[in-house]
């Protein structure tokens, strides 16, 4: 298996944040026919929904004579399986902070030549040196945003300023979770005052209980999809990503985005 040769992480810092989010599209693959070069090897880019724009890879397709085959996923976990059991093989891949440093410790990131990329300088240092490449070796910084709760005003009447208004009663099926292991189990480890990376098993096991007690009142662990489903009025609250409430926010106005 060829390593992957790039990598722009989705930074996650502290204050439970996590990647913005584009308008949701079904996981696909492009293949653009342009002006590309024949005698230069196609570029295989994997991307997260629409995080890039399609004509600006026709663009540099028509710029640079490198064709790009652009696939899109929607989980961390679906680019994993994408990389390890899916086939082929990537130069160019967007995970989240935690999903890189799973992957260096399994061989599959390739080094960076950073006489290569410089623009690296206009990173802020905020962005360097983090826990999961530490010396700035597999991965260079790409986007990153909050991660809150989006509320429809129409349904929910009081003031959202708590993870803990997702266990109120009144919202029992009326609640979307974004479908991903990370940022729920952070949110609670947040809420009940835990570090999001303890691995107390007392902490980890009241955590477990927090979900259990939370999961009648879930409608669906949901992506992208939470974007429409928002928008079309179907739930009261729903965890997102900043990126993901601007959409809905944008498309219903009904709608209000916190960090709890």
């Amino acid at each position: 298996m060829k390593k992957v040769l790039l990598v722009l992480v989705l930074v996650i810092v502290a204050a439970l944040a996590f990647t913005a989010c584009d308008r949701p599209s079904a996981p696909t693959t492009i293949t653009n026919e342009s002006t590309a070069t024949v005698n230069h090897p196609p570029l295989n880019v994997a991307n997260w929904g629409l995080f890039i724009y399609e004509p600006v890879l026709q663009m540099f397709e028509a710029e640079y004579g490198i064709r790009i085959i652009y696939s899109t996923y929607s989980t961390n976990e679906e680019l994993y399986t994408m990389v390890v059991h899916g086939g082929a093989e990537f130069d160019v891949i967007v995970p989240s902070d935690y999903m890189v440093e799973r992957m260096i410790n399994e061989g599959l990131l390739a080094q960076l030549n950073w006489d290569n990329i410089p623009n690296a300088n206009y990173i802020f240092p905020m962005f360097k040196g983090l826990a999961y490449d530490p010396q700035n070796l597999y991965s260079v910084p790409y986007k990153w945003g909050t991660f809150g709760i989006v509320y429809n005003t129409t349904k929910v009447d009081q003031v959202v300023d708590s993870w803990h208004i997702l266990w109120d009663e009144q919202f029992r099926n009326e609640i979307f979770l974004y479908d991903s292991s990370r940022c729920t189990m952070g949110a609670i480890q947040r809420m009940l005052g835990f570090s999001m990376n303890s691995r107390d098993q007392d902490e980890l096991n009241q955590v477990r209980d927090a979900l259990m007690q939370l999961a009648p009142h879930v409608r669906a662990f949901l992506a992208d999809q939470i974007i429409d489903n928002m928008i079309g009025g179907e739930g009261a609250l729903a965890t997102v990503y900043n990126g993901c409430a601007r959409w809905i926010i944008y498309y219903n106005p009904d709608h209000n985005f916190v960090v709890p």
